[in-house]
């Protein structure tokens, strides 16, 4: 690990970054050390920031594990994509971004470790369904416009997190070896369903 002084900056004023460089620094422990060998305290020195600030920005480690790894800021930045386009291909379009992110080399390993670690940890798991849930399929089954928003945005998050165990934890055959366009072409129709995003 690196051997600085700390700069003990604080939440306000003098850096902006602050809450970005402990999500950096949460990243590469993470990755390199695992969940359960990473404290906070060690993440503070990584970041080079003072030993609270972790805390003031995540009040729990499994809340900064998950925002480390999940790459919900980049999700966040596609959703224009996704919701921009004929209704009728709106399955098709969250599915060619969740393939993406998951086949990518650089997101695809922490999504991987963030599956594995919700699947050993209750409390890993519930803050990782609650951010996927509050900032991945909510925003997008409440911009169609229909009613139970909850509901479909709930049926769409099982439809894909199925999707993505049997296809990267478990890989299933001939699922796990398919192209991207082929897992689309098979699986959008029903998402599309389930999102309720069908033009009437």
């Amino acid at each position: 690990m690196p051997s600085r002084a700390p700069k003990h900056r604080g939440p306000r004023g003098g850096d902006a970054d602050t809450r970005a460089d402990i999500v950096r620094a949460a990243l590469a422990l993470f990755t390199q050390l695992g969940y359960e060998r990473t404290s906070m305290r060690a993440i503070a020195r990584e970041a080079d920031v003072d030993p609270s600030l972790p805390r003031h920005y995540f009040p729990t480690k499994s809340q900064l594990f998950v925002e480390a790894l999940g790459p919900f800021d980049q999700v966040s930045g596609r959703l224009a994509r996704i919701l921009d386009g004929p209704r009728s291909e709106l399955g098709a379009r969250m599915l060619e971004t969740i393939l993406d992110l998951w086949d990518a080399p650089e997101t695809g390993p922490r999504l991987r470790a963030l599956l594995t670690s919700a699947a050993a940890s209750p409390e890993v798991s519930d803050v990782a369904r609650g951010l996927l849930f509050g900032r991945v399929f909510l925003p997008i089954a409440s911009a169609i416009g229909l009613e139970d928003v909850e509901g479909r945005a709930a049926a769409a998050m099982t439809q894909v997190l199925g999707l993505v165990v049997a296809r990267y934890v478990l890989k299933v055959e001939p699922l796990a070896s398919a192209p991207a366009p082929a897992v689309v072409a098979r699986l959008a129709p029903n998402l599309q369903r389930l999102i309720g995003g069908t033009d009437a």
